[in-house]
């Protein structure tokens, strides 16, 4: 683990989420283990914002998504500087679910069942910026929305 990150699980029986924001916040400095049958970080409100936060979810025995922006017409998240490690069986590594306008730089994900995903209508106008996607079993799948932005991304075979 990086060194300034500090280690976040949920265990609880009747947890669906290891970390889940209903308002507007901000996560810096994180990593988040999923366990065995968890999703990782959900945010659900306009102006998100994550910075250098690690997902592991290498551990996952079920299906599981290690960080997800799950809108209802939310716009605007800005997500920097993330490292998701999966499980390529069980793991979604990025799921935008009705949310635009998201600005996402700097994410390095692999190992993972899907590595990014969008679905929703209206998850529009979401910029990718210096993408790393490795060892995944599909880089990207673009169920929904329209006019995703997509610049600098290495998809590779680690």
């Amino acid at each position: 683990a990086h060194p300034h990150w500090t280690r976040i699980m949920n265990d609880h029986a009747a947890a669906t989420a290891v970390l889940k924001l209903t308002g507007k916040s901000a996560v810096e400095s994180l990593m988040f283990d999923l366990g065995t049958g968890n999703n990782g970080l959900i945010m659900t409100s306009p102006g998100a914002t994550i910075s250098h936060v690690h997902l592991v979810g290498s551990s996952l025995t079920g299906a599981g998504v290690c960080l997800w922006l799950d809108g209802d017409s939310v716009e605007h998240a800005d997500l920097h500087h993330i490292e998701i490690e999966g499980n390529v069986t069980f793991t979604t590594g990025l799921l935008i679910d009705q949310f635009a306008r998201a600005y996402i730089d700097a994410i390095r994900i692999f190992s993972c069942l899907t590595a990014i995903q969008i679905v929703g209508a209206n998850s529009d106008e979401n910029t990718f910026i210096r993408l790393d996607i490795g060892d995944c079993s599909l880089g990207l799948d673009l169920d929904a929305g329209n006019e995703q932005h997509f610049d600098d991304v290495l998809f590779n075979a680690l």
